[in-house]
């Protein structure tokens, strides 16, 4: 079926996380192309990042085709943490 894709990154850098439903991390972030799409983001994956703003994209990509049917963008806000994954 159709893929979510969910891209994390700051100012003009490289994305710092680059997701596709059905494909999580080592760390155990992933995002489900399921109705409702689910996003889980591991603390692991985000230990190296900055508190403050980043920029936020998810795309739908046709499974026929490759391409993005749609998308959307916005800010992502990463406060600090005293630790432990929330589930």
């Amino acid at each position: 079926g159709d893929k979510v894709r969910v891209k994390i990154w700051r100012e003009d850098d490289d994305p710092l996380l680059d997701l596709v439903s059905g494909t999580p991390t080592a760390n155990g972030s992933s995002v489900t192309a399921a109705n409702p799409t689910r996003f889980t983001l591991a603390q692991d994956d985000t230990d190296d990042w900055f508190v403050g703003l980043y920029s936020i994209e998810v795309a739908v990509i046709d499974a026929g085709d490759g391409l993005i049917r749609h998308a959307d963008s916005g800010v992502f806000v990463l406060h600090k943490s005293p630790g432990g994954n929330v589930t």
